[in-house]
């Protein structure tokens, strides 16, 4: 069963770095975001194929499963980026907001 989630969280890694790659051929992504979004995806992998090394992590924070780690650690990383979300489609509202005040201004 280990075996089997690892191919499929390797694969998963792969498909995804390889996403990025055609995202920042497009020119979609600079290459710093490339650089940031690859190494997530090779430290992904990493843990996926070798996930006792954060073992010592578990056992530091007394939690009994390394699941229950990537759980945590999971539900942090989506909470963030939710925040994240939200943050930057209010700021996107907002400057559309503007940019139409100021069209509709010029029209009269």
């Amino acid at each position: 069963m280990v075996l089997v989630v690892q191919i499929v969280g390797v694969i998963f890694a792969v498909l995804l770095m390889y996403f990025t790659f055609l995202n920042y051929k497009r020119n979609d992504m600079s290459l710093s975001e490339f650089i940031f979004w690859s190494a997530i995806w090779v430290v992904f992998m990493y843990v996926t194929l070798f996930p006792s090394t954060l073992s010592a992590i578990a056992d530091t924070l007394q939690l009994v499963r390394l699941m229950d780690l990537f759980t945590i650690s999971a539900l942090m990383f989506l909470i963030v980026l939710t925040f994240y979300n939200y943050m930057m489609t209010m700021h996107t509202r907002r400057k559309i907001e503007h940019v139409v005040r100021a069209v509709a201004l010029r029209k009269k």
